[in-house]
């Protein structure tokens, strides 16, 4: 992809993405939609820095008649083109209810930058675990079953928390790569970081 003209040459802007999935989603299909967004990074010749699985955490509000969603986090650089790529297709997967992409830095040197990204912390981010209310009620899943009592544990740290940002006005794809930010669908989740991004829910 093009690299913007106000971007020093031979550099990438470095961005975090923060999708939130359907509840109910497997195992499977978490792999399906990490490894979709994953090609479309590289690609464009961007570089994953981070990814990480969030669990399930309770929304601030209701979202197509889910009170539960899970979070996944993604850092990355990136030409600016790639985030409105990357967006697009989060939106046409139905499994994925919000999405926000931020950028939070520019003119990064990719090979000054390492990765915490591995196969193992890819298979890894796609692995999902019950939440504390699901655990003690017995919902668990094919994916979840034999995990052990570890997982009850896990959710202590759920409280209901908001984690979704209320709806903002939407700003247009295009805006990403010529106002230095990234749209989104509103999804926001607890941090620092993610809480600088503004995005908005369809």
């Amino acid at each position: 992809m093009l690299q913007s003209m106000r971007d020093q040459p031979g550099t990438q802007r470095e961005y975090e993405t923060i999708y939130i999935l359907r509840p109910e989603a497997t195992s499977e299909q978490l792999q399906q939609v990490n490894g979709r967004i994953r090609d479309v990074i590289e690609q464009a010749q961007g570089k994953l820095l981070r990814v990480e699985n969030w669990g399930k955490r309770k929304l601030a509000y209701e979202i197509e008649k889910h009170h539960k969603g899970i979070y996944l986090y993604w850092r990355y650089l990136a030409p600016p083109a790639l985030v409105a790529e990357v967006e697009r297709n989060l939106r046409l997967m139905d499994l994925v209810i919000r999405f926000l992409s931020v950028k939070i830095d520019a003119d990064v040197n990719p090979d000054a930058r390492p990765t915490d990204v591995t196969g193992e912390t890819f298979v890894a981010a796609a692995e999902t675990r019950l939440d504390e209310e699901d655990y003690y009620l017995g919902r668990a899943t094919d994916d979840d079953e034999g995990e052990g009592e570890g997982e009850g544990e896990e959710g202590e740290d759920e409280e209901d928390v908001d984690v979704v940002a209320p709806p903002r006005k939407r700003a247009a794809a295009s805006e990403a790569a010529t106002d230095d930010e990234a749209s989104g669908q509103g999804a926001a989740a607890p941090g620092a970081d993610a809480a600088r991004g503004e995005g908005e829910a369809e």
